[in-house]
């Protein structure tokens, strides 16, 4: 039985093509980046630059100093929102975030005691902008928005948020994990502050990689203070970027795969990967739609969301679908997909979530085809 990969909103497989090569390039070649003269510490070096400057370009970003690499967008939101927030700030976020964002927030309210404030979302996990205007009058100090939601697809009209959010004095942070690499970004023209993203989801690269960016001119407080390779005669922390926030040896095996994968991204171009994968959820929603009990979440206008799918059955536990599912090997996710909230503003937080697809550029029209067969016998007997 061959797999019909569909939880690529979790992670990407097959990665893109030449990662698992470069990957094992870099073990057997590329030393420390940035901290010696000899050829393997150059070639680290080499891809370091070749992965940030890649990073920028997919993100419309000129100067890739500003590209900040972490372990991924969870790291990244602790750096920027622990890095940020103060005792006593206020910070507006949806009722819809992943928790990623919501962990760290709850910690900081008791930790730091901040304010936080939720605006609502409709029923269908789009974001309610009169909710959202009506908090900003709160005057918060920054708002976190997911670009797009891995429960419901929703995409946020994040260029309107960002306008909002400034114009009431708010710096804004966005979670990019579910968008990067899925649609085109270009952070300038959106104004961003601040924008995480995740190297193991849309970007096609390993796991352990990703980063953030940040605007010019804003500074926060380090979450990792340490060696950087610059500087090394001063005991403080270099105030220079990437350096600032780019403590230790970084991860240069797993950056080479993102290198890769991001020169894969580029060549193909992001506009082509975001009609293939839009056209591969709608089909998945078109046939789920035609199956007697099924209910599918999130908008029904496809230019609002992104390729995430996600259901119930109105008589069937999703767990035993899921098993169903599992058992013709075709792979999916099932659950509260770490974002409770949505599911509560859904209201499957009670049945447990839902079945979620999430087709990727690999996929295949004919595997989503076999996909809604397989759920019809599931379904019928």
């Amino acid at each position: 039985m061959s797999l019909i990969y569909l939880d690529n909103s979790a992670t990407s497989f097959p990665k893109a093509p030449g990662v698992e090569r470069a990957v094992s390039d870099a073990l057997f070649h590329a030393g420390t980046s940035g901290r010696a003269s000899y050829e393997e510490a150059i070639t680290g070096s080499k891809i370091l630059y070749n992965c940030r400057k890649n990073i920028a370009r997919l993100l419309g970003v000129k100067n890739s100093a500003q590209i900040i690499f972490t372990s991924g967008a969870t790291e990244s939101l602790n750096t920027v929102l622990k890095g940020f927030l103060k005792n006593g700030m206020g910070v507006l976020t949806s009722g819809a975030e992943h928790n990623s964002v919501m962990r760290v927030l709850s910690f900081l309210e008791s930790d730091r005691q901040i304010e936080v404030y939720r605006f609502a979302n409709s029923l269908d996990g789009s974001a309610d902008l009169k909710s959202y205007a009506d908090y900003l009058r709160k005057s918060p100090a920054l708002v976190v928005l997911c670009h797009s939601s891995n429960v419901t697809g929703a995409i946020y009209p994040l260029k309107e948020m960002i306008e909002s959010a400034h114009k009431a004095g708010a710096l804004v942070c966005i979670d990019g994990a579910q968008s990067t690499g899925h649609e085109e970004i270009d952070i300038p023209m959106l104004e961003a502050d601040f924008f995480c993203f995740s190297g193991h989801k849309g970007l096609l690269g390993p796991a352990g990689t990703g980063g953030f960016y940040i605007r010019e001119g804003l500074e926060i407080q380090t979450l990792i203070h340490g060696g950087t390779g610059s500087l090394s005669e001063e005991e403080y922390q270099p105030e220079i970027l990437p350096d600032k926030y780019e403590s230790g040896t970084q991860n240069i095996h797993g950056l080479a795969g993102l290198a890769e994968s991001t020169t894969f991204l580029l060549k193909t171009g992001i506009a082509k990967i975001q009609k293939k994968e839009q056209k591969l959820s709608w089909l998945l929603i078109e046939g789920l739609n035609s199956i007697e009990g099924i209910i599918v979440v999130g908008p029904t206008d496809r230019e609002k969301r992104n390729s995430v799918v996600s259901f119930i059955h109105k008589d069937r536990e999703i767990s035993d679908l899921a098993e169903a599912l599992d058992d013709e090997g075709i792979a999916q996710r099932m659950g509260l997909h770490c974002t409770p909230s949505a599911h509560k503003t859904l209201g499957t937080f009670n049945r447990g979530g839902t079945i979620r697809f999430s087709p990727g550029y690999f996929n295949t029209e004919d595997e989503i085809h076999k996909t809604i067969s397989t759920i019809r016998k599931i379904i019928y007997g």
